[in-house]
């Protein structure tokens, strides 16, 4: 599972394959206080299946009912919660999989997006946790490690483009 939390318009962190199922829902926690500003504030979460419901385990370990997202943020004591008044959108990611990779379309980026602006918000739906132990994230997150340039990139038919690295490797595309 890819895990951007992004507030003010900063990423707090940007982590990938977050592994939680039915036994285990690993939580993770991050401090907001250098984020929150005066005013209204916006908090948002990408998440994607990645290891919970892809190809190998599809709804082993997944509830079937797509993805899920639990916050609770202190704010001078105030506890704020996810609940009915939350709300989600579709971004550019398409899929996402441990093993299959992630898919990205660039024509469904919606700069107002991060703003919480615009329109195609949706009202999220409350449902019943995965169950089992929450436990913190007790090993350090799984971020970017190396940079490396594509060496070949072709077009093997209209609308794909494939990148040759030279070698195999696990990542992400990075468009400059």
């Amino acid at each position: 599972m890819r895990t951007s939390v992004v507030s003010s318009r900063r990423a707090v962190s940007v982590s990938v394959l977050v592994h939680s199922n039915a036994k285990r829902v690993i939580a993770s926690e991050y401090d907001l206080s250098d984020y929150i500003m005066d005013g209204e504030n916006v908090l948002l979460a990408v998440v994607a299946p990645g290891w919970w419901n892809g190809v190998i385990y599809y709804n082993t370990y997944g509830l079937g009912l797509g993805m899920a997202f639990c916050a609770e943020i202190n704010v001078n004591g105030e506890k704020i919660v996810t609940d009915e008044s939350w709300q989600w959108k579709w971004d550019p990611i398409v899929s996402a999989n441990i093993f299959d990779g992630e898919t990205y379309d660039a024509n469904a980026a919606d700069p107002a997006w991060l703003s919480a602006a615009g329109e195609g918000w949706n009202a999220v739906e409350l449902s019943e946790g995965p169950g089992g132990e929450m436990l913190p994230m007790t090993i350090p997150p799984i971020l970017e490690q190396e940079t490396y340039p594509a060496i070949d990139i072709f077009e093997p038919k209209k609308g794909v483009f494939v990148a040759d690295f030279g070698q195999n490797i696990a990542g992400v595309l990075r468009f400059a």
